[in-house]
C-alpha cells in the first residue's frame, strides 16, 4: 500500500505552500478546506507512512458504518435489520478506491450527508428548530468536505418539498435556508478558486447529445455501478457485450419493481413510503453531482468505484426498508435473508480482495520509484529534473517530489528541456551503475521518454571513457 496519483500531488503541494494557501488549494472546482486540514494533519504526524493514512481511511469507513447501523436502527427499531445493513455496507468491491487510494474527503463527506439525513429527519418528525439548524450545519461541513457535498443543500430542499407536499405543512422558511445552503456551498468553490484551476464543468456544445450522455452516466451509475456490483460482485461486460451487459441490468429492474410493490402496497404506512421516495433522491444524487463534472468521459467513467460510495450508503438502507417489509409480509424469512446477505458479504471481500491486489500494483511502482528515487538523491550532486513516471499521473518533476524525500540542500538540477544536459560533473554521475539504471528504467516510461530519449543518455554515457 502507498500513495496514489492525487495524493502524491497534494504532497507536494502540502510540503511546498503555507498552511493558509494550502486551504485555498482546489479541489478540481471546489473548495475543500476541511479535507486539507485533515490531510495538512496527518502529514505532519505521519509523513509518508502510508499505513496510519490507510489506518485514518479504515476508522472513518468504520465510523459511516456503524452511523449507517444508527440510523437503520433509528428507522426501523429492528437490531436484525441493522445487522443486515452492517453486512451489506461494510464490505464492497467498490472500496479500493475511497480506502486504498485514501479518499477520506469522499468517506467523510459522505457522513456528513447522512448524519444532515438523520437530523432533517428528527426535525421533520419533530419540528424542533435545533435538528434543522444541525442539519445546516452538517451540509456546510460536507460541502467544504468534498464535491460530493456542494449544493447538497438543493437536494434537502427537494426532501423538504416533497415532505410538505404530502403533509401540508408550511415549510417554506426551511426550504429557503436550505436552497440557499446549498447555493452557497455550492458556488464557494468556483469563488474561492478562481483562477486557480481549469475549468472543470464540460462546455455543453450539442444539448441533445450531452444530456443524453448525462443521463446514461446517471443511469448506468447507480443501475450498474451501485446495485449492479452490489448483487452481482465481479460481473463487469464490456458495453458492447449486449447480452451480458442486459443481464446486469437485471438486479437495478428486481429493485425497481420491488420499489413499486412497496409503495402500492397497503399494509405499508404512508410514512414509510415518503421516508423511501426521500432515500431514492439521496442513492441518484451522487451520480447527479458526478454526472455534472464527468459525463463527458462516457459511461466507463461512470462506473468508477469512487462515485458508489454514498449511493450505496443509502441504497443498503433502502434495501433495509423493502427487507423489512418483505418479512413483515411474510415472503421471506429472517434465516433465508441472513444466508443471502452473507453469500453476498463473503462474494463481496473476495473481489474486493482481487480489486485490490489489481489496484496495488500502480501504488507498489510509486514505493519502488520513491526508494530508487531517494537512493539517487543520497548518491548525487547533479541531477536530472526528469518529469514523473506515467504510474505517478502528476505533472510534476524530480526536483519538486525531492523536498518530501529528505533534505539534499547540494544537489544541483539539470532541466532536461533546457539544452545540453550532458555536463562532465553529470556524465560522473552517470559512472555509477545504479544512478544509470535508474535514469535508464525512467526514461522508458512513456511520459519521461516524451522529454528525453534513452539515446539521448547513451551518448552521454560514451562519453565515460574520456573521464575514465
Amino acid at each position: 500500500m502507498f500513495f496514489f496519483q492525487d495524493n502524491i500531488g497534494y504532497l507536494i503541494q502540502l510540503h511546498s505552500t503555507p498552511f493558509w494557501q494550502w486551504l485555498l488549494v482546489p479541489d478540481a472546482e471546489h473548495f475543500a478546506p476541511i479535507t486539507h486540514i485533515l490531510f495538512y494533519i496527518e502529514y505532519h504526524l505521519f509523513n509518508l507512512n502510508f499505513i496510519y493514512y490507510f489506518s485514518v481511511s479504515v476508522f472513518l469507513h468504520l465510523l459511516a458504518v456503524a452511523l449507517l447501523a444508527y440510523i437503520i436502527n433509528f428507522l426501523t427499531k429492528n437490531k436484525f435489520l441493522s445487522l443486515v445493513g452492517i453486512i451489506l455496507f461494510s464490505v464492497n468491491l467498490t472500496y479500493t478506491e475511497p480506502i486504498l487510494w485514501s479518499l477520506q474527503g469522499l468517506i467523510l463527506s459522505t457522513i456528513f450527508v447522512a448524519s444532515a439525513f438523520l437530523l432533517w429527519y428528527r426535525f421533520v418528525q419533530k419540528g424542533k428548530n435545533k435538528y434543522f439548524w444541525f442539519s445546516i450545519f452538517m451540509l456546510i461541513l460536507s460541502g467544504f468536505t468534498y464535491g460530493l457535498g456542494a449544493g447538497a443543500g438543493i437536494v434537502f430542499f427537494f426532501l423538504t418539498f416533497i415532505y410538505k407536499c404530502s403533509k401540508k405543512r408550511n415549510l417554506f422558511l426551511y426550504e429557503t435556508v436550505y436552497i440557499l445552503t446549498g447555493i452557497f456551498t455550492f458556488l464557494s468553490g468556483p469563488a474561492v478558486v478562481s483562477g486557480m484551476t481549469e475549468q472543470v464543468t464540460p462546455v455543453v456544445n450539442n444539448p441533445f447529445r450531452d444530456s443524453l450522455l448525462y443521463f446514461a452516466f446517471v443511469f448506468s451509475g447507480v443501475t450498474r455501478g451501485v446495485i449492479g456490483r452490489l448483487f452481482l460482485p465481479g460481473f463487469e461486460p464490456r458495453h458492447f457485450q449486449i447480452i451480458p451487459t442486459v443481464i446486469s441490468f437485471i438486479p437495478a429492474l428486481l429493485m425497481l419493481l420491488l420499489g413499486v410493490w412497496f409503495l402500492k402496497s397497503k399494509k405499508i404506512k404512508r410514512e414509510a413510503k415518503l421516508l423511501f421516495v426521500n432515500l431514492c433522491v439521496l442513492i441518484i444524487y451522487p451520480y447527479i453531482w458526478a454526472g455534472f463534472v464527468r459525463y463527458q468521459f462516457g459511461l466507463k467513467q461512470a462506473l468508477a468505484e469512487r462515485y458508489a460510495y454514498p449511493s450505496l450508503f443509502f441504497f443498503c438502507i433502502v434495501l433495509v426498508f423493502i427487507i423489512k417489509a418483505l418479512l413483515e409480509n411474510k415472503h421471506l424469512s429472517k434465516k433465508i435473508i441472513l444466508i443471502i446477505v452473507l453469500l453476498i458479504f463473503i462474494f463481496q471481500s473476495v473481489m474486493l480482495w482481487r480489486n485490490s491486489v489489481i489496484f496495488e500494483k500502480r501504488p507498489q511502482l510509486t514505493k519502488v520509484y520513491f526508494t530508487n528515487l531517494t537512493f539517487l538523491l543520497a548518491s548525487s550532486e547533479v541531477v536530472l529534473s526528469l518529469p514523473l513516471p506515467s504510474y505517478i499521473n502528476q505533472e510534476y518533476t524530480i526536483s519538486q517530489l525531492a523536498p518530501l524525500l529528505g533534505k539534499f540542500p547540494n544537489i544541483k538540477y539539470i532541466d532536461p528541456k533546457a539544452g545540453k544536459f550532458c555536463s562532465y560533473f553529470f556524465v560522473k554521475e552517470l559512472l555509477k551503475p545504479a544512478v544509470y539504471d535508474f535514469y535508464h528504467n525512467q526514461l522508458l516510461d512513456p511520459v519521461v521518454g516524451k522529454v528525453l530519449s534513452l539515446n539521448a543518455i547513451e551518448n552521454c554515457r560514451k562519453e565515460m571513457d574520456g573521464i575514465k
